[in-house]
């Protein structure tokens, strides 16, 4: 079934979405983010994502937002670096172009192919006040990805730095579709295989506030770590009392409400 000029988004931070475009039938086989956080709240942003194609398609395009609730000061460099390889072999002197939108920055890549291609993109952004700066924490609070038309078969998240984190929580907001966070000095990797389309992800960290530059302002005064735990215990609760519903209470609710229809029915 073919579908001409189809626009595939997979959406990344800060609302950014990576996507494809042109493509008549694909599969998103991998996506991969890699986070480098400084010590002065910049950092590199490095997407990676790997499409298959079913039809011939005219190129790709990868955007990244900054809608939504960002720190003050957040900016993206609109002129990130841009490397394809398709079926394993580099594409030199990529012919792309950025385009400022009202809420973010899109990257066209101009790179037509055939039915069969495998095509990697990536675009390697530079950030500036990523994270929020309060008096006790540092605290990251990022949608890498908010939506993917396509399902994701196999997700990974890394998130570096000079220094650790203390805790990152990931969450896609799908009750049974939870990523594994593995911890390895201060590095983090999360790791998740078959990501729904229309799917989001979130992280959620937090370093502490003498881990960067006192003279690193933003204006957000007073602390923040018991209002970080507190989020993350009511996600945690919040998901136990779902998965309870759906695995317990609603096939009990259905089980009774049979057994009194087949009483009421046999009186």
């Amino acid at each position: 079934m073919k579908k001409r000029w189809l626009l595939v988004l997979v959406f990344a931070c800060l609302l950014f979405i990576p996507s494809l475009v042109f493509a008549v039938d694909f599969d998103i086989l991998s996506y991969q983010g890699d986070l480098n956080i400084h010590a002065d709240n910049t950092a590199i942003f490095k997407e990676t994502i790997t499409y298959r194609f079913g039809d011939d398609y005219n190129g790709q395009l990868v955007g990244l937002g900054k809608a939504g609730k960002m720190p003050e000061g957040f900016e993206i460099d609109p002129s990130p670096k841009v490397q394809v390889w398709k079926n394993a072999s580099a594409i030199e002197n990529v012919n792309s172009e950025v385009i400022e939108e009202s809420e973010g920055y899109t990257v066209k890549v101009y790179n037509p192919g055939q039915e069969g291609d495998t095509v990697e993109v990536v675009i390697t952004w530079q950030l500036k006040n990523l994270l929020f700066l309060y008096d006790d924490i540092a605290e990251l609070n990022w949608q890498p990805l908010t939506d993917s038309s396509e399902p994701i078969e196999n997700f990974e998240f890394r998130v570096t730095g000079f220094n650790g984190a203390e805790k990152l929580f990931f969450h896609t907001g799908k009750l049974f579709t939870e990523g594994k966070v593995e911890k390895t000095g201060g590095d983090y990797r999360v790791h998740l295989q078959n990501l729904p389309r229309q799917r989001g992800v979130e992280l959620h960290a937090y370093w502490p506030r003498k881990d960067f530059g006192t003279d690193l302002d933003q204006g957000l005064k007073g602390n923040r770590l018991a209002e970080f735990k507190k989020i993350e215990e009511s996600i945690t609760a919040e998901k136990a009392q779902s998965k309870a519903l759906v695995t317990w209470i609603i096939p009990l609710l259905l089980s009774l409400s049979l057994v009194f229809s087949v009483i009421f029915y046999c009186i």
